[in-house]
């Protein structure tokens, strides 16, 4: 007898909520474990890239001072997300402004 299969077809809503946690900092396994989605991080990694949306993935870890870990999570809790998607948004916000970027680094080369 075969298992009982998970759900196969993706509606707006399913993926919507896929690509509302892939914002939020959660991986391909995390999401296919959300009983909304119900599903295999393959599954997931599929849809997401169907959608466009890059997914989280193990192995592109940056590795954070305790301090930057806690403000990042001090910023996550006060919006609904993980430490990981402030610094993904903080890291997006600095590549579209590179005057911004520049700034922060500090070092004395221009972009």
């Amino acid at each position: 007898m075969t298992e009982p299969r998970r759900h196969d077809k993706w509606s707006i809503e399913r993926a919507a909520h896929a690509a509302l946690l892939t914002g939020l900092g959660f991986t391909p396994a995390e999401i296919a474990a959300n009983p909304r989605i119900d599903s295999t991080a393959l599954a997931v990694n599929k849809q997401l890239s169907r959608l466009g949306i890059l997914s989280a993935k193990a192995g592109h870890e940056i590795r954070l001072t305790p301090a930057a870990r806690s403000a990042f999570e001090a910023a996550g809790r006060a919006r609904q997300m993980t430490a990981e998607g402030i610094a993904r948004e903080a890291l997006v916000a600095l590549a579209r402004d590179k005057t911004l970027l520049d700034n922060v680094l500090d070092d004395g080369v221009t972009s």
